[in-house]
């Protein structure tokens, strides 16, 4: 029992020391049911210092006083108490988005939604694909168009570095596949090379498939591998750069 006791009081200097130190600890967001998928995505935003200094400063108390809460507006107000250290509410934010609390949404969604109404902001997140269709054989015809992206999709593999390149790998068109050209139907090649990365690159995998056998859509929860450090300079090709 004094054994216990000694403990209990270690643990508790240790507390002390911590909350000293420390403060009283990170705040988090309330989770309104299942708003989980919501407040994750808040968290990694509100950690991404251009997006979030974006973000409060375009959106200052007056302007949210004089326009209403808008989308930007209540995603300031949650950025500003946990820049205070305190715990925030999401309900204004969800009011914003249209979002039922009570219903489980893609987070991928609503990370394009906020990436969209502030401008400014997004530049840490967007970047740009350049989608090629490409002829195979001589006389090469070739159409290339530049695309802009705040999350690259893949599909799930044993690590990122496979499904990367998953992603990157040239689809054949032959067959009836072939592409129509002005010539006539010609075997091709299309697919994607990256033209640019941003600071902030973002991967959103495929975790949901449509299981045939059961004739419903079901979640892969396989794990996948990643690297603490990624470098993706080489698959910037000296073309698209």
């Amino acid at each position: 029992k004094k054994m216990l006791q000694r403990r209990l009081v270690v643990l508790a200097l240790l507390g002390a020391v911590v909350v000293a130190v420390l403060g009283e600890g990170f705040a988090g967001l309330r989770n309104q049911g299942n708003t989980c998928y919501l407040n994750s995505l808040l968290q990694t935003l509100y950690h991404c210092p251009p997006f979030r200094e974006a973000v409060l400063e375009r959106s200052p108390k007056g302007f949210r006083r004089r326009f209403g809460v808008t989308k930007v507006g209540a995603l300031a107000k949650v950025f500003e108490r946990l820049q205070k250290n305190k715990t925030a509410e999401t309900r204004g934010l969800t009011k914003a988005l249209g979002v039922d609390p009570r219903e489980q949404q893609d987070a991928q969604e609503y990370l394009r939604l906020l990436l969209d109404d502030v401008e400014e902001a997004s530049v840490a997140y967007r970047g740009e694909l350049e989608a090629y269709l490409r002829t195979t054989e001589e006389p090469l015809v070739e159409s290339v168009r530049t695309e802009g992206f705040f999350d690259v999709s893949l599909d799930l593999a044993a690590d990122l570095a496979s499904a990367i390149e998953a992603f990157l790998a040239p689809e054949a068109l032959t067959g009836d596949l072939q592409w129509k050209t002005a010539d006539g139907p010609r075997d091709a090649v299309k697919g994607y090379n990256f033209k640019s990365l941003p600071p902030y690159l973002v991967f959103h995998l495929r975790r949901f498939a449509f299981d045939f056998q059961r004739d419903r859509v079901t979640k892969l929860n396989a794990p996948l591998a990643f690297p603490v450090d990624l470098d993706l300079s080489h698959l910037i090709t000296a073309k698209a750069a």
